[in-house]
């Protein structure tokens, strides 16, 4: 893992998002105003929130999937423009509630971002990252695009996790009952917080 500094790992200075309204109306809302903030390493965080409420477009912030109309983002202190987007999007890692699969199999999409750094996977450590969700190895074999929706989340957050992020961005919905979410129902949360920040976004629901 790399360590730039001792301050906060993301830094929001004054971000806006600005969307176009309905036809008639002001020509465009800010869904996100002024947002401030920072998050330092190791710290789990939760931002809930009513559907429409922007939180979606500030994860999307987090690694360029889009960038702000106003204001500032910041990596360790440094503007996060100034980084490859590439690089970047390995460092902050996103796994979203309803991933998109590869084609191939498990294995293939575990190893999609290794391989195009070209360090793929040992079979040693694509064991580890099963274990982590307490899947078998015959799990890594199946077609990625037939798995069933809570299989994909699996295997979009150990896609992720084989880039080795430094951040984790997950976009997961939140029930009352099981305040963690289905995605990380079985992740260690113990060794999870030694790695990364772990930063959680979704509504509510019963």
């Amino acid at each position: 893992m790399r360590m730039e500094s001792a301050g906060p790992i993301i830094e929001f200075q004054g971000v806006w998002k600005y969307y176009p309204r309905e036809q008639g109306e002001n020509p465009v809302r800010g869904i996100l105003q002024d947002i401030k903030g920072s998050i330092q390493v190791g710290k789990i965080i939760s931002i809930v929130g009513p559907s429409g409420s922007g939180k979606s477009t500030l994860l999307s912030m987090a690694n360029r999937m889009q960038t702000p109309d106003e204001g500032e983002i910041y990596f360790y202190g440094q503007d996060y423009r100034q980084y490859q987007v590439t690089e970047l999007r390995r460092r902050i890692g996103l796994a979203h509630q309803t991933p998109t699969m590869l084609p191939g199999t498990v294995k293939d999409n575990i190893n999609y971002g290794p391989l195009l750094r070209k360090m793929p996977l040992s079979s040693h450590d694509m064991g580890a990252l099963l274990d982590l969700l307490g899947l078998d190895r015959q799990f890594l074999e199946r077609s990625a695009t037939e798995l069933s929706g809570g299989e994909k989340q699996r295997v979009s957050l150990l896609r992720t996790l084989a880039n080795n992020p430094e951040v984790l961005w997950a976009s997961t919905k939140i029930s009352l009952s099981a305040p963690c979410g289905p995605l990380f129902s079985s992740l260690p949360w113990g060794m999870c917080c030694k790695w990364f920040l772990l930063f959680i976004l979704g509504h509510i629901w019963s």
